[in-house]
């Protein structure tokens, strides 16, 4: 099987998370292919657990995602993912989110993707996915929860593999927490630009 070069994690880019944006369309703009701008799909609803400080990162994560998809790229979603009655720490925690068809819908358009829907902060089928690459890199919310989890679960477990988070393309609880995540994985030997 031949190694591929490169793979784009893209990391709960749902509707409970990023927050409907006020999104003036290029003139070109298909809502079916790149991404889907949250704006597009309900103006009205109100996300679960809607993350801070996301404005422009989700047309920076749909460039990359394009820019993916012309190269050739494998490309990957996680989706968080829980049932209604879920009896976890986290469900316990936080408020109910991706519960249902709407808050787990991701923004962008994940045909040609493997898709991996997950109900804790890592999605421990990721590593199968990414054996064969030499780079990895990962985008999406929150940078302390689900995007910290899957970097150093993904350290760990594929020690050759090159990981980068673009800081740019990832966004945290708060700004400090995002700040505090990204030195713990530039302290783990993952590259953060």
């Amino acid at each position: 099987m031949p190694v591929i070069d490169n793979a784009l994690i893209i990391i709960d880019m749902q509707r409970d998370f990023v927050p409907p944006r006020d999104f003036v369309p290029p003139r070109d703009f298909v809502p079916s292919c790149d991404f889907v701008p949250s704006r597009y799909l309900d103006r009205t609803r109100k996300g679960a657990l809607e993350v801070p400080d996301t404005d422009g990162m989700v047309e920076r994560i749909g460039a990359k995602l394009k820019l993916c998809r012309e190269r050739g790229d494998r490309v990957i979603f996680t989706l968080d993912s829980h049932a209604p009655d879920e009896a976890t720490i986290e469900s316990r925690t936080l408020p109910r989110h991706c519960t249902d068809k709407y808050g787990r819908s991701c923004i962008y358009d994940t045909a040609g993707g493997t898709v991996i829907e997950k109900s804790t902060f890592a999605a421990p089928g990721l590593a199968e996915y990414l054996y064969d690459c030499k780079h990895a890199e990962l985008a999406g919310v929150c940078t302390d929860v689900c995007v910290i989890s899957n970097a150093l679960m993904l350290r760990s477990l594929l020690p050759s593999l090159e990981l980068t988070v673009d800081s740019a393309c990832t966004a945290g609880t708060s700004l400090t927490r995002h700040a505090a995540a990204l030195e713990v994985m530039r302290s783990c030997l993952i590259n953060v630009i």
